[in-house]
């Protein structure tokens, strides 16, 4: 009962430091996802599934903690989303809004379960196999018609073949929203978007060691020591693919119109040898909160973050005496964030969670409250 009081008391108590009021579970958009059957037995996708949303979760209550309990990841956050948790607080608490906005609706996303043509959003991982017409058992959802066009008839979808797992271009995974017609007369959600999870990512490439390519996070993947590794040793991970994928489907174009606030990939570096952390540093400012790979990777963060790995601090440490040292510290730091290196920090975080927007709705003792105060009482437990 000691940690409950603790969170109590967070949650009752307002924190200046505090940059944005959490919503309330209820005011949250809730989106239905539906899993193919296609998925049961790809090994990967349930650890892939489940850490896309403790890392989301993560995540979130990282954002919204104190800001300085939680300085580490709130630096890291102002590199990728390029803001400053000192800057005017409407501005600061608009930007955390926009970027947050998909990542709490992966915390309450329910599953649509067999009631596929209402979900929001749909998950397969099929390969995007087209159909062999000659073979009167292949079910195969994409069908080619005399023109060459491919028609996906379970999702009223059309695309070119380029666009699909086949090409290899796409690295190994695409979100499609190439929404042919409504579908509402039918029975589909209008604004419905499709995951399409190909094979090469639940794959390590032949010529890779499989400790070099982590697919999965497993308590040997927590446990190993990640002194000077960069962040995008995680790029591999199921968990970042289909967090990158739902940043695209929950934040789709509208009838192909881009509305500012679709989230997208810009162009990646034409050296594949290039770091993905640098390119999501380099993003411009008007990119950078609408491109996938930067949320992904604000979610792996959350995630080493609870493992007590974080980014290298620039401040310097004590034993920097002279303004030589400590000059030269910030040097050596700062390249070594733009590297994306991890350090291990004791002391990375104490989270504390803002209150809601009003007594009575913060002490409210809903289903979705007692979800929230669950999450933070394992928080707490696992420090």
């Amino acid at each position: 009962m000691r940690y409950l009081s603790v969170i109590t008391i967070f949650l009752v108590c307002a924190v200046q430091t505090i940059a944005r009021t959490p919503k309330h579970p209820d005011d949250i958009p809730k989106k239905t996802y539906y899993i193919d059957d296609s998925c049961d037995n790809k090994k990967g996708f349930p650890n892939g599934w489940l850490w896309t949303t403790k890392n989301a979760k993560a995540m979130l209550a990282r954002a919204n903690s104190d800001t300085k309990a939680d300085a580490d990841y709130h630096s890291i956050l102002e590199r990728i989303f390029q803001f400053k948790f000192t800057d005017d607080k409407k501005e600061v608490e608009g930007v955390l809004n926009t970027i947050l906005g998909p990542i709490e609706e992966i915390t309450v996303m329910k599953d649509a379960k067999d009631d596929m043509k209402t979900a929001d959003v749909r998950i397969f991982c099929d390969n995007d196999k087209i159909r062999n017409e000659d073979d009167p058992n292949d079910k195969a959802r994409w069908v080619r018609d005399d023109d060459g066009v491919v028609i996906d008839h379970t999702n009223l979808m059309v695309a070119d073949e380029d666009d699909l797992c086949s090409n290899p271009e796409i690295g190994g995974w695409n979100t499609d929203t190439r929404i042919t017609w409504d579908g509402s007369n039918q029975g589909h959600n209008p604004n419905r978007a499709v995951i399409s999870l190909c094979d090469r990512m639940f794959e390590v490439p032949e010529d890779v060691s499989p400790s070099r390519w982590p697919l999965e996070v497993t308590p040997e993947i927590r446990a190993r020591d990640y002194t000077g590794t960069p962040i995008e040793f995680f790029h591999p991970l199921i968990c970042r693919i289909i967090l990158h994928e739902l940043m695209h489907a929950l934040r789709q174009k509208q009838n192909g119109e881009h509305d500012g606030t679709f989230i997208d990939d810009f162009p990646k570096p034409k050296d594949p040898e290039e770091s993905p952390w640098k390119y999501v540093l380099e993003q411009k400012k008007s990119e950078c909160r609408i491109n996938a790979d930067n949320y992904a990777y604000a979610s792996l963060w959350a995630m080493v973050a609870g493992w007590k790995w974080s980014i290298v601090r620039l401040t310097p440490p004590d034993t920097c005496s002279t303004d030589g040292q400590k000059q030269d510290y910030i040097k050596w730091a700062e390249t070594k964030i733009k590297e994306g290196r991890m350090k291990k920090y004791q002391d990375v975080t104490r989270r504390n969670s803002a209150p809601m927007k009003s007594d009575e709705r913060r002490m409210e003792q809903t289903e979705a409250s007692k979800r929230i105060m669950d999450f933070l009482l394992d928080i707490e437990s696992k420090k």
